[in-house]
């Protein structure tokens, strides 16, 4: 455990730099101040490329964009001596140093918010893993707790730190979605649908968000307003994106009006199955304690339109994917962990969208690209080559029609 952590664990406050919300570098007596939206900026940049040299021209590209003043150079170096000048007030030493014509922010492990959450969501996944769901609940909420806010909030006009913000974002919402589908497995529905609706009110076009409130209010007793809510979700898509809900919401809606009883997870078979992650409409078969009957339950999590698939890592090894999302880049909480300098710490995802997987880049430094490609975000098909900075991987449909066309 890093001295960071152990701080956080003993309760006392642990110097580092917090950007799951606005940006903020903390020291033992608070936060310190920092300079205006240019230097926070620069500094969000370092973040993001944590130990990793970032050139001053790309620093300058990024925070003035097609018009950098004549003194461009100058101010990123003010900016520069104002960061370590913060740093060194928060306790955090000289970790920005000077690499040739770059910079190389370099701070202690843990003392970087986002990989805390990172190495916790990681954690929750494997507790889910091996059956350990109160543990996963303790991590997600671990997880979760650390964020402020959007992220980078104060340093949004830049649009290489906005980019990654916006993923950020977007896995702190889908963390929260699994927090609350281990919560529902664990039969804790009522403790959990007051945050849900919260997120609900501000998220109206979320299928999957609003699957997990259906499915939490016809657990607490409530089948007429699950089935308000799937029709106030199935109304939301239409009129704002023109599309009709999924093969997830469809589904779900029909075993609310069947009164399916692989709906209902008693808290009891809940901590005995220890079911990894499944679709909402897939029933698994769980044994329940000698004595019982078996019983069908559904743990509402995975894209029941998720093909199987297999990812080929650079070191000949493979890792399946399925219907979670699967998280690559270089930070040790990553689900696929890539040890390379040209790839970004949060560089790409992989996750299930209506039955296909896609790729997403994290607005990473160096960019993702499919079969040569650079793409922001891309359908795979079987056979399909990712490139993440340097390191090659091979996408493999194992799913019937894409073994089928293979063949």
């Amino acid at each position: 455990m890093s001295p960071p952590q152990q701080r956080a664990m003993s309760g006392l406050p642990a110097p580092g730099v917090a950007l799951l919300g606005p940006l903020e570098v903390r020291s033992f007596a608070g936060v310190v101040a920092l300079g205006g939206e240019k230097l926070r900026a620069v500094l969000a940049l370092l973040l993001l490329e944590h130990r990793r040299v970032v050139a001053a021209a790309d620093l300058i590209d990024a925070v003035w964009a097609e018009s950098p003043p004549p003194t461009a150079t100058n101010a990123v170096q003010v900016y520069v001596t104002g960061i370590r000048k913060a740093l060194r007030q928060a306790g955090l030493g000289d970790a920005l140093g000077t690499t040739g014509r770059g910079y190389r922010l370099d701070l202690p492990d843990g003392a970087i918010d986002r990989d805390g959450f990172l190495d916790a969501r990681a954690r929750a996944s494997a507790a889910i893993a091996s059956g350990r769901r109160d543990l996963a609940a303790d991590e997600y909420r671990a997880a979760l707790s650390m964020w402020r806010g959007r992220a980078l909030s104060d340093v949004q006009t830049v649009a290489a730190v906005r980019s990654q913000a916006e993923q950020l974002d977007e896995l702190e919402r889908a963390t929260f979605e699994s927090y609350a589908a281990n919560e529902l497995a664990l039969g804790r529905a009522a403790e959990v649908l007051p945050a849900l609706a919260e997120r609900g009110a501000r998220e109206p076009v979320r299928e999957s968000l609003w699957a997990l409130i259906a499915l939490a209010q016809y657990q607490s007793g409530a089948q007429a307003a699950a089935l308000t809510s799937l029709k106030r979700v199935k109304t939301a898509l239409w009129d704002q994106l023109g599309v009709t809900p999924g093969t997830r919401l469809r589904m779900l809606e029909t075993a609310i009006l069947r009164h399916d009883p692989g709906l209902l997870v008693p808290a009891s078979s809940a901590a005995v199955h220890g079911l990894a992650e499944r679709a909402i409409d897939r029933r698994v078969v769980a044994t329940r304690p000698p004595g019982d009957d078996e019983r069908t339950v559904t743990v509402p999590v995975e894209d029941p339109e998720a093909v199987s698939a297999a990812l080929e890592l650079p070191d000949g090894t493979t890792t399946r994917v399925g219907g979670e999302p699967v998280l690559l880049g270089r930070a040790t909480g990553c689900d696929v962990v890539l040890a390379d300098p040209s790839v970004s710490a949060v560089h790409a995802r992989i996750r299930a969208v209506r039955g296909a997987h896609v790729v997403e880049d994290f607005g990473s430094r160096n960019g993702t690209l499919v079969n040569g490609e650079a793409v922001a975000r891309a359908q795979l098909a079987d056979g399909d080559e990712l490139v993440l900075g340097r390191c090659l991987l091979r996408y493999r449909d194992e799913s019937s029609a894409g073994a089928d066309a293979g063949g």
